[in-house]
């Protein structure tokens, strides 16, 4: 349909008394009609316009990186000053309108630098229009004139449309049929009329794009609100691991104008992201949002076969002398976790996490009982400054391959997402202050995803780079011994059990420690006067380094069970992304991670990667086994399978498709007759290698995981994961058969 006929009809839904009428036929029409700003041109040009009086050439893509703390940007979490859609690629010497007026011609990508699923939802509000209803009574005087041409074609359009549009054809008919156009003009200007049409323009357009955009119906995604004369739309899209989803300047130009906000959200887990909101300024001066609360309730239930490696507090190890033999459990688990926030305007933000399940159904009591694992209080400064307290994930860049910072402590934002933080992990050795201070606390500076100068040519082909630096003391660490090996200090160091039956006792020691590192995101070089390409290549390349220090007494406190380390990690991560009509439709990527390794005796521990490593991207070796297993032969009992990519080398492919699932056939076999609101598919191949090996060879084994999910209806979401580990030459005197697991969950969203 062209141009002229889609504003014929526009014309026709304005003689429509009452705002529901107008929005309820502004569905319709969006479904029918489409206009040049809905598709982008397969070569636009550049776009020069004006941006606080300096003219600039209009940066046309713009990205925001997400982690494992949610948004990887604290420019994007301040409300106050929110993350500006408008930014320039470069000055030039003079621009004619806002910039904030080619929102259009910007496309804003969300890329995931994780190995979880994301969920990303927008919240749009279609006004329609600038008019009161009094305007529209006006304009119905006024709009007398039949279209023949326009209301004909419209009707045989809207004929098409399911049965409970009828009713809309028979008013849009009867407009058609009762209305002539006066030939006096009136107090309601044609330069008002013009302004209307051209808002409706742009909603018709969206509302159009919505659907295709988003992969959902129409209904499922905007809901009309007669009383306050807009329309609600929250499209939501489905980041794959590794993945980017883009969002199209139709979509940006019709967020709230002032400061628009999104949230993200876990997939497949009922956790919630310490940074889960996000601002955006989307014209010239941002605005402030009213005083709210909001809240949010995530529940998973789920059943699990999975290998038998013990429970957590036996410390279960598996050795040549007591292998493992193929064992498994069966049990079915809870996770529950609900959210409240309070916003006091754009000034301060408060929330709370009130966990009231996590474990197996049928557990201790302790698993019952209303936790808070989760609390932050956000003040936001004149400037780019924001100052955050509470207990929170502070940092956990390239997948917890080396630093993994959670607990209470306070952050200091700056500009250019810099910050720096103070966390607290314990106070003393008996959990509060005393003289002694034996604290476990670290201190770090982060820069979070820092943009490269596009106009270098590093720039061409790096996108961001974040650095981190964090030190550390832990002043009581405990570790356990034969009772009497050891003098028992109880005055200085905790012990488990009082009674004098235990077969151990806990020796305390101190040390430092300190980790440094970073990573580099990139993607192809492309010409930004095209269109953003169907293909495309990116990743991320990461490496740290760490050292630890034990305070001089350690030794003598532990009988020689402890010693420093030092040790450094890297990941590779390359992703190929295929899109179509600026819609993922999958990826294939591989991840190559090395982590340094020693012997057992040697007076170093060169396989240590930091003091949180928590690098597990499988379902059982790295996820399941990982200080479980040992050589047996070592006198000092260390563990020949440390945690994380510790004296490993990794190589793992995979492929993800938000676009399919298997369990999509279960619900259409099932005859639920509703459409998918997301799906998803990942398979993912694992080869697993040890750098020094304690066994007869360096081969650590393969697996193999794969992982359908589907949400139907809105805010259900069933998962299913399967994995099958076959161990390798060198843990096969130790794991006697191969090992698989198969998990499925329920979780809604509320």
């Amino acid at each position: 349909m062209r141009q002229d006929e889609c504003s014929n009809m526009t014309e026709t839904i304005h003689r429509i008394r009452g705002g529901t009428h107008l929005m309820m036929i502004a569905f319709a029409v969006a479904m029918l009609c489409g206009t040049s700003r809905s598709v982008q041109a397969a070569d636009d040009p550049l776009v020069i316009c004006k941006l606080k009086d300096q003219g600039i050439e209009l940066k046309t893509r713009i990205a925001i990186p997400l982690d494992n703390t949610g948004i990887a940007r604290s420019d994007a979490l301040n409300p106050r000053r929110p993350y500006p859609l408008v930014q320039p690629d470069k000055l030039v010497a003079d621009g004619q309108d806002s910039c904030y007026n080619h929102l259009d011609k910007i496309t804003l990508t969300f890329a995931n630098r994780t190995d979880r699923y994301f969920g990303v939802q927008l919240s749009l509000n279609l006004k329609s229009g600038e008019l009161l209803m009094d305007a529209y009574q006006r304009l119905e005087q006024l709009l007398k004139a039949p279209l023949p041409d326009g209301c004909r074609k419209a009707l045989s359009q809207l004929d098409s449309l399911p049965a409970e549009s009828s009713k809309l054809s028979d008013q849009l008919e009867n407009q058609c049929r009762n209305y002539r156009f006066p030939s006096s003009e009136s107090e309601f200007t044609r330069e008002k009329l013009r302004g209307f049409l051209v808002d409706l323009d742009q909603a018709i357009a969206a509302l159009r794009e919505l659907p295709t955009w988003s992969g959902k119906n129409l209904p499922d995604l905007c809901k009309p609100d007669a009383s306050a004369r807009v329309i609600h739309c929250t499209p939501k899209l489905i980041v794959p691991p590794e993945g980017a989803q883009r969002v199209t300047g139709a979509i940006l130009n019709l967020l709230d104008k002032g400061t628009a906000t999104f949230t993200v959200t876990f997939e497949n887990s009922a956790d919630i992201p310490s940074n889960s909101t996000g601002y955006l300024q989307t014209a010239e001066t941002s605005t402030e949002a009213p005083d709210s609360t909001k809240w949010q309730l995530s529940a998973q239930i789920g059943s699990a076969w999975d290998p038998d490696t013990g429970k957590k507090a036996e410390k279960k190890t598996f050795d040549t002398n007591s292998p493992f033999q193929g064992d498994r459990l069966q049990h079915f688990s809870g996770v529950g976790n609900f959210k409240v926030s309070q916003r006091l305007g754009n000034r301060a933000t408060a929330s709370a996490t009130l966990g009231f399940k996590k474990g197996d159904l049928g557990e201790k009591d302790t698993t019952q009982q209303v936790t808070v694992p989760e609390y932050m209080v956000d003040f936001y400064g004149l400037s780019d400054l924001q100052l955050v307290f509470g207990k929170y994930t502070l940092a956990k860049p390239s997948d917890a391959v080396a630093v993994n910072v959670t607990g209470e402590g306070f952050e200091l934002r700056l500009p250019r997402s810099f910050s720096l933080g103070y966390l607290v992990k314990r106070e003393s050795a008996f959990g509060e202050a005393d003289r002694q201070n034996r604290d476990n606390s670290l201190a770090l500076a982060q820069l979070k995803n820092g943009a490269f100068s596009a106009t270098t040519g590093i720039g061409k082909f790096l996108r961001t780079g974040s650095l981190i630096a964090l030190y550390g003391r832990e002043g009581s660490a405990a570790l356990d011994v034969p009772v009497g090996s050891l003098p028992l200090d109880k005055d200085h160091c905790p012990q488990k059990d009082s009674s004098g039956t235990a077969s151990t006792q806990q020796a305390c020691y101190a040390y430092h420690y300190w980790t440094v590192g970073g990573e580099v995101a990139f993607s192809a070089a492309q010409d930004k006067t095209s269109a953003p390409p169907d293909k495309t290549f990116a990743g991320t390349l990461a490496l740290y380094y760490s050292e630890r220090k034990l305070d001089r007494f350690a030794t003598v406190d532990t009988g020689n069970r402890v010693r420093d380390g030092r040790g450094y990690v890297g990941l590779f991560k390359p992703t190929y992304l295929r899109f179509k009509h600026d819609k993922l439709q999958y990826t294939v990527g591989a991840q190559l991670g090395y982590g340094s390794g020693g012997k057992a005796t040697d007076r170093i521990d060169r396989g240590y990667l930091g003091e949180s490593t928590a690098f597990a991207p499988d379902q059982i070796f790295l996820n399941g086994f990982a200080g479980h297993v040992s050589d047996g032969g070592n006198p000092t009992g260390k563990q020949a399978l440390a945690p994380g990519l510790s004296n490993k080398s990794y190589l793992a492919l995979v492929w993800t498709s938000p676009q399919f699932s298997l369990l999509e056939y279960l619900v259409k076999a099932l005859q639920m007759n509703e459409a998918p609101a997301s799906k998803s598919t990942t398979l993912k191949l694992n080869w697993y290698r040890f750098n020094q090996s304690a066994f007869a060879s360096h081969d650590a084994g393969f697996e193999a995981d794969l992982e359908f999910s589907v949400e139907i209806p809105k805010g259900i979401t069933t998962t299913i994961d399967m994995g099958y580990f076959r161990p390798g030459e060198a843990l096969r005197s130790v794991i006697l058969k191969d090992v698989w697991a198969i998990s499925a969950s329920v979780k809604a969203t509320i």
